[in-house]
């Protein structure tokens, strides 16, 4: 959690922007999340969700480059967290108080249930990852899989939302109580594409 006083969504956006760019060349995918994704008029925190890039050893191994990412976050504050799934960022930018989350998405995790997640807001992470088990499907280590340990495959947020039977909403639509309502009284069953609901 933030020390710092939540800032407007403007200058958070700003800021986020410095950081995009500062961080895009060294990830193969990267997008805000949290409140700034979804448009709230206050944002305390920035968080990003990020898949690092693929480098290859002398040897041909492939391996996710988290250290190029480590290094360009080691230039915009002081690391706090530094592992190989999370990375947090204290008095990012210069600013006092202001923290960095970001969230990196290697295997097994996919990158469409990383974002949901981390987008949030969490009250709806919760409804869908709690609707997944009436279909035999659970969220774990970021990624969607059936009681026997079988993938289901969530590339994009829209795939985990199928996977919980709910319809996709819009980043900026997910704080809204009338747009949660109709996710809570849909019944299971009711499959909105993509996989077998029986």
């Amino acid at each position: 959690m933030s020390t710092g006083e939540p800032m407007a969504f403007e200058r958070a956006f700003q800021l986020a922007g410095e950081v995009h760019a500062r961080l895009a060349p060294v990830c193969a995918r990267l997008k805000a999340a949290g409140s700034l994704r979804r448009r709230r008029p206050l944002v305390r925190d920035l968080e990003f969700v990020c898949e690092p890039n693929t480098v290859t050893d002398l040897l041909g191994e492939s391996a996710y480059d988290v250290e190029s990412i480590r290094q360009v976050c080691q230039r915009m504050g002081d690391i706090e967290k530094s592992g190989n799934k999370y990375i947090k960022v204290v008095n990012l930018l210069g600013v006092d108080g202001l923290c960095l989350d970001l969230w990196l998405v290697t295997p097994p995790a996919q990158w469409g249930s990383i974002l949901a997640i981390r987008t949030g807001p969490a009250e709806l992470g919760k409804l869908a990852v709690s609707r997944m088990a009436d279909f035999d499907l659970y969220h774990r280590d970021g990624r969607v899989v059936d009681s026997a340990g079988r993938l289901y495959p969530t590339p994009e947020e829209e795939d985990f939302f199928r996977a919980a039977r709910l319809p996709y909403l819009k980043p900026h639509e997910r704080d809204s109580r009338e747009a949660m309502t109709p996710l809570r009284l849909q019944k299971p069953g009711k499959c909105c594409g993509g996989h077998a609901c029986e």
